[in-house]
């Protein structure tokens, strides 16, 4: 494989080196541990220091299994040390250090009972086993303005700009608020909305399980955040009221309301606007549409969720025009027979436009290029309701019945030119598409006693998508192939009309058997039914009102599919010690049939056995590492036994194949994570390889700009690498933080019916430094580099990109707050030896007194109101630049109203 090192990459990396190396000299470590009046050691103790001198926050440091501990204080400087763990007196000690110092403290037990000493204090961080628990009056100074604020202050806690959390470098995967889930778990919407000065406590859960019994047999890699809120926030309305408007008819109304009793929790978010704000984006959706199963969920049917008209209506980042009407209901209420209700529905319309120009370079044997504009207009509306009813007992019995249902439509408008070589054409096109689901869930839990405890989960799924399309051709597509007919208009009119109906049952029952403390059996076993009856056609409208169909010349597919999957199996779960090995078998037996246009043409079965293994090692809380080994088998849709002709676009026709198999590859990975919480020093290594051993690519056959399509069953070797590395820590009152990652490939394509080979490389690279200081302005700066190479028998191209951030956030005048950031891309195209950048800067400033209800706020969005956005792409035989034109300049004025 190939890696490219270039000059400036080589600088920049030694010049943060450097800078690191001298921020860490201006640091003393004071270190030791922390036992009792026995001299054994006390693990988790928190230890925490403050300075006496110039405002800082605070620095916190945890003790491990042998009670040791570590802080990173600055040179001279006056700090009062102060030793905490519950059930022992409190110890204060007051340093000033010119060097490093080894200190030990002994604790002594305290006289006041338990609940004596948790009712007089709670410490600003306690650490018990798998649960962190943050007092967040400890780190905040008033100045917060919604839950991220809070976050972003808390030690271990990393919030992203669109709201993702990670603790300790691990993804959040469920919100909750005092022990309810907030809508479905999904924790941006309550990050970026839930008002700073409702919350009390924030709870870190890691492996977290809905049900206490399941926990340690699930092997639950989840990690929830339970946001518990102040007792004046409870058994009132609270939120607030935001209202905007700006130059050019901007606009914006966003009203947040929250209500929490014992029992009760309701929560309404609205959001209108026309400033290019999403409320609603992919990764909310694909939320949604996972659901909260642990044994049915695809995982492997990701990428087909995130390619279905739904996430491409919310895919644009970038686009002259948004307009967006968000709406969203959760109710959440606890009935003394230990049953729970839930339902929530969220509704999300969006009007945008969009335009780009793309200059596209085809590697064949005779290179050319296509120059391509395309501009469209899209109303889409979407509504995803869920109702949930739960019903737990105190120890045994936990059922959960779930009802899913949701709504897509769209309108979209497009036009596009392309210009080439071999052709001009013009493509006017309407298209309208729909998409309804209802998918019914049932869970169930038994524990029968401490050894056995069963689990069977059940959901049946119906899915209706329709598609028409309205396509107006200046020339004729695909000549010999496509048999249109020239009219005396000049205009080829394509009509388009697809509808694909699916039915999914699912079952799926495990058992978990304790044989003994270190030895766990688990039997599974289920089966995963799907039908599929996919119709489409394409035809030409005539002028005279007849239809000319394309039927008899191989296109428009009538076809009906099944693909059942029977599984049995197992997993043995052994502990040795720090080490838990957990090797798997699970047989499964497929079966598939499909008709096309009442025909017969593939009736398969197959028997796949799929073995897995993974080994942990987990040598302390903070310190682990798992190695896991999987052979999977996908499946694609039905829709893929299609082997008729249909039309995708103007310039690329597919076909699928009746004699399509499953894929089945090999995974390898490898990881090793390393974590001092209150240090922040966080440490992640991860590698992974993936052996393609049989499946469905796609073969092309390329003609000028024409492209076709055919899908094939192919055993063509294909190795996927994969590196990354995070690391991060504090120096210096400032957090430093490196990401790397490489993805590596080599693999061979079918172009022109000939066998290519090609390798790929994809190398990013980031550091960032942010300050944390407490009444200074903060700052954050982040430099990052992305390398892109292909290489193949007729190819070679790399793209490099460097981007360059900045953001600073002010405190002034106790009551003022500003904002600013700024974003430097620059691009090159080292194959054309092609340059480009493009900046970006927004900025605000907010009038917020703390004992008012009111805030006002200004701000600016492109305030240098640049018109373009870059990006590129590669392929096995083309690669392409785009010019993604961007709202412009937005200046605004909102007024915020605290209930």
């Amino acid at each position: 494989m190939f890696i490219h090192f270039n000059k400036q990459q080589v600088i920049i990396l030694l010049a943060v080196f450097l800078l690191l190396n001298f921020a860490a000299s201006q640091e003393i470590v004071l270190k030791g541990q922390v036992t009792d009046s026995l001299l054994n050691p006390i693990e988790n103790t928190t230890i925490y220091s403050k300075s006496l001198g110039e405002e800082e926050g605070l620095l916190f440091s945890i003790s491990d299994i042998d009670g040791n501990y570590k802080l990173k204080l600055s040179k001279d400087k006056s700090y009062v040390i102060t030793i905490s763990y519950l059930g022992y007196n409190e110890i204060k000690d007051t340093v000033i250090l010119k060097n490093d110092l080894v200190k030990n403290y002994i604790l002594k037990e305290s006289a006041e009972s338990l609940d004596e000493i948790i009712l007089r204090k709670k410490l600003a961080v306690s650490v018990k086993k798998d649960t962190i628990t943050y007092r967040t009056d400890q780190f905040t100074d008033g100045t917060e303005r919604k839950l991220r604020d809070i976050l972003k202050k808390l030690p271990g806690l990393d919030v992203d700009r669109e709201g993702n959390v990670k603790v300790n470098g691990k993804d959040v995967t469920k919100l909750m608020v005092d022990g309810k889930d907030f809508f479905n778990g999904d924790e941006k919407l309550g990050v970026n909305n839930i008002p700073a000065d409702a919350i009390d406590e924030v709870v870190a859960l890691d492996n977290y399980s809905k049900i206490p019994w399941l926990k340690g047999l699930t092997d639950s890699d989840e990690l929830a955040l339970n946001i518990k809120l102040k007792d004046g926030k409870r058994n009132f309305v609270f939120g607030d009221v935001n209202v905007g408007a700006g130059i050019e008819d901007r606009y914006k109304i966003s009203p947040l309301l929250f209500y929490y009793s014992p029992k009760t929790a309701v929560n309404f978010i609205g959001d209108v606007n026309n400033t290019g704000v999403r409320s609603f984006t992919t990764s909310d959706y694909l939320n949604f549409e996972m659901g909260n199963s642990t044994l049915l969920n695809d995982y492997s049917k990701i990428g087909e969720t995130l390619n279905d008209e739904v996430a491409r209506s919310l895919s644009n980042a970038d686009f002259q025009e948004l307009k967006t009407l968000f709406g969203a209901f959760n109710l959440n209420h606890d009935f003394d027979s230990g049953l729970n209700i839930t339902a929530y529905t969220i509704n999300n319309g969006n009007s945008q436009k969009t335009m780009d120009e793309s200059i596209i370079n085809y590697l064949i044997e005779d290179d050319f290029t296509e120059t391509r504009s395309d501009d469209s207009e899209q109303d889409a509306s979407f509504t995803a309701n869920t109702v949930k009813l739960n019903y737990t007992t105190s120890n045994d019995l936990d059922v959960l019945g779930r009802i899913d249902f949701k709504d897509f439509s769209s309108d979209l408008k497009r036009n596009l030119l392309s210009t080439s070589p071999q052709s001009n054409q013009f493509n006017s096109t309407i298209q309208e598409t729909t998409d309804f689901t209802f998918s019914p869930q049932l869970n169930l839990n038994k524990r029968f006693n401490s050894k056995h405890i069963s689990t069977l989960e059940t959901s049946f799924k119906i899915e209706d998508r329709s598609y028409i399309g309205i396509n107006l051709f200046d020339q004729p597509i695909f000549l010999g192939i496509v048999p249109l007919i020239t009219q005396e208009s000049g205009v080829f009119n394509v009509n388009q009309f697809s509808d694909r109906k699916t039915t999914e049952f699912k079952l799926g029952i495990k058992h978990y058997y304790v044989i003994n403390s270190t030895t766990h059996l688990y039997p599974l076993t289920g089966f995963n039914i799907s039908n599929t009856n996919y119709t489409n056609t394409d035809s030409q409208l005539l002028d005279d009102g007849s239809i000319n169909s394309f039927q008899n010349d191989g296109f428009n597919n009538d076809l009906s599919g099944s693909i059942e999957d029977y599984y049995l199996g197992f997993q043995l779960k052994k502990k040795y010690g720090n080490y838990i090995i957990k090797p798997g078998l699970v047989a499964h037996l497929y079966e598939w049939n499909a008709r096309q246009l009442e025909n017969d043409f593939s009736s398969k079965s197959k028997l796949v056995p799929l073995p897995e293994l993974s080994v942990e090692y987990e040598p302390s809380s903070s310190r682990k590492l798992r190695f896991k080994y999987q052979m999977n088998s996908r499946f694609a849709n039905p829709i893929n036994f299609a082997n008729r002709l249909r039309i995708n676009s103007f310039n690329q026709i597919t076909r699928g194949n009746e004699n399509l198999d499953n894929s089945l590859y090999h995974n390898f990975s490898l990881g090793y994570q390393s974590f001092k919480l209150l240090e922040g020093t966080l440490f992640n290594a991860s590698l992974s390889y993936s052996r393609f051993i049989e499946g469905i690519r796609n073969g092309i056959a390329v003609d000028g700009v024409n492209q076709i399509q055919t899908l094939i069953q192919t055993d063509l070797p294909e190795n996927t690498y994969n590196g990354r590395l995070n690391y991060s820590t504090y120096l210096w009152n400032m957090k430093w933080s490196y990401k790397g990652n490489i993805n590596m490939s080599d693999y061979k394509r079918i172009v022109n019916e000939s066998v290519l080979d090609y390798r790929s490389a994809f190398i990013s690279n980031s550091i960032e430094v942010g300050t944390r200081f407490k009444k200074s302005p903060n700052f954050e700066i982040e430099i990052g580099h992305q390398s892109n190479n292909l290489e193949g028998s007729n190819i070679s191209n790399n793209f490099e990109n460097w981007t360059s951030v900045g953001a600073i956030d002010f405190n002034f005048l106790k009551s003022f707050l500003f904002t600013a950031d700024y974003e430097l891309n620059y691009f090159t195209n080292n194959s054309a030896g092609q340059t480009n950048d493009f900046n970006t800067v927004n900025a605000s400033l907010e009038y917020w007194k703390e004992s008012s209800a009111w805030s006002f706020k200004i701000e600016a969005i492109n305030l240098l109101n640049n018109e373009i956005k870059l990006s590129s792409n590669l392929s096995q035989f083309q690669a392409s630049e785009s010019r993604v034109f961007v709202q412009p300049r937005i200046l605004f004025f909102s007024v915020t109203y605290k209930l």
